[in-house]
């Protein structure tokens, strides 16, 4: 983009400038969003640099401090040397005109970016590959918007003050122990199992179970369609296996049980979005309209599901360093969109002849950084499918044992890992043909 037909405002950077160098109490309300790069003139950069570094370090910034700072600067000669320094504050803005004119840099900066970015597109649409331009181009936009986003500075004082007004809130399920130990709130919660363990089950059902409860949820999958979640949750609603409904295998009085939670469904703050393929700044940039979207509507936010985090795209040499900066990239966006995000998670499969044991947190060492960024860790077991495909016994004991372990419901979710509160083992009976959870009190 043209340097001369770049938006920009000398007039906004000088006042803006100048009313921080008379009050240095600005800095608290910009600090947020507002850095040096912001800047179209890069003295004006680097003066805002300084000020702000004297300033987190208790000390006074104005004209007279600064001045040592910038005697050398040979870009401030150009503009009048360290008596431009003076002739900024000269022209301060009063404090309230200061942070719009502090918004103002930031937006014309953010024009600048789009700028380039469209001009680089632009060049590339002839030569880059489709899903690249378009991965490149959400990075680009997701680190527009995250750096505001993103930084918040507050006092302890005050954040304690905040937390003791607002306590944390969690998203009902329904189910006791999830809702005692409060495991739906705004964190990463990694949903993590071995094989047919029941990770999308349980996901799908909690995205349900918090529509239900009157919270807007939505699922990124980039493993199942959406017509198979949509069947799986007709099931758990209805109570006919969703293999019965995928082949049309229903008698006439179940046909018509699916059909009524087609209006059920619609009525419910559900959303399925197909992600196949998609990086951590697609994610972002698709979760980020949904939830502006709800708010928008006055509706409250639920929970995300994503399905699955191994099939998320990213960059790296080893499968440890591509879920590494998976794992990362989740972290980055859950902090910034404060919500609960409910991610499943495959386990690496036992070898033939393995001894069969549950899951523990060391499952999930050779699985990059998933277990240091997750704020909750649940791990699945259902001993049942390995006992189905376990030989039959000759001792009949034995092999009565072995059925009634192949014929049992039991799903085990154990909390290793909480941030937020206590480790437990929660029972759970799951009729996973019908894709339900119900507590084993039950």
């Amino acid at each position: 983009m043209d340097d001369l037909t770049a938006p920009h405002s000398m007039d906004a950077e000088q006042a803006f400038l100048g009313a921080l160098l008379h009050t240095n109490a600005l800095n608290d309300e910009v600090c947020g969003f507002l850095r040096s790069e912001h800047f179209y003139d890069p003295v004006h950069g680097r003066i805002y640099e300084q000020a702000r570094t004297l300033i987190e370090r208790g000390a006074l910034a104005d004209a007279v401090t600064l001045k040592n700072r910038f005697e050398k600067d040979g870009g401030l000669e150009e503009i009048g040397g360290v008596q431009y320094l003076a002739v900024l504050v000269e022209q301060a803005a009063v404090f309230n005109g200061a942070r719009q004119y502090a918004r103002l840099i930031r937006d014309l900066s953010d024009k600048r970016v789009l700028g380039s970015l469209f001009e680089s597109l632009r060049s590339e649409l002839n030569e880059g590959e489709t899903r690249d331009i378009i991965e490149a181009a959400e990075q680009s936009l997701s680190e527009i918007t995250d750096s505001e986003e993103g930084e918040h500075e507050i006092t302890a004082g005050n954040a304690l003050r905040q937390a003791l007004v607002s306590p944390g809130e969690f998203v009902q399920t329904g189910l006791s122990e999830f809702d005692e130990n409060r495991l739906l709130t705004s964190g990463l919660i990694i949903v993590a199992g071995r094989s047919s363990a029941g990770k999308s089950a349980l996901t799908c059902d909690l995205v349900l179970r918090a529509a239900q409860n009157g919270r807007s949820s939505a699922i990124f999958t980039n493993e199942m369609p959406a017509t198979q979640i949509a069947m799986r949750w007709a099931s758990t609603l209805c109570g006919v296996p969703y293999f019965n409904i995928m082949f049309d295998k229903m008698s006439p009085s179940d046909r018509a049980d699916v059909d009524r939670q087609i209006a059920a469904l619609d009525d419910l703050p559900l959303k399925i979005v197909e992600v196949p393929g998609v990086g951590i700044a697609g994610l972002r940039s698709h979760i980020r309209r949904w939830k502006r979207d709800q708010i928008k509507s006055g509706r409250k936010i639920g929970l995300v599901a994503i399905d699955y985090l191994q099939n998320i795209s990213a960059k790296g040499g080893s499968l440890y360093e591509r879920t590494s900066a998976i794992a990362l990239g989740l972290q980055t966006l859950q902090l910034a969109l404060k919500v609960p995000v409910v991610v499943a998670c495959q386990l690496k499969r036992l070898t033939d002849g393995q001894k069969i044991i549950k899951p523990t947190i060391d499952s999930l060492r050779d699985s990059g950084k998933i277990e240091e960024v997750a704020d909750k860790v649940l791990l699945l077991h259902r001993d049942s499918y390995y006992a189905q495909r376990e030989p039959v016994c000759e001792d009949m004991q034995m092999e009565m044992s072995r059925s009634q372990r192949a014929l049992s419901k039991l799903v085990e979710v154990d909390i290793a890992k909480n941030r937020q509160g206590p480790l437990a083992n929660i029972k759970l009976i799951g009729d996973l043909p019908k894709n339900r959870f119900t507590d084993w009190s039950e």
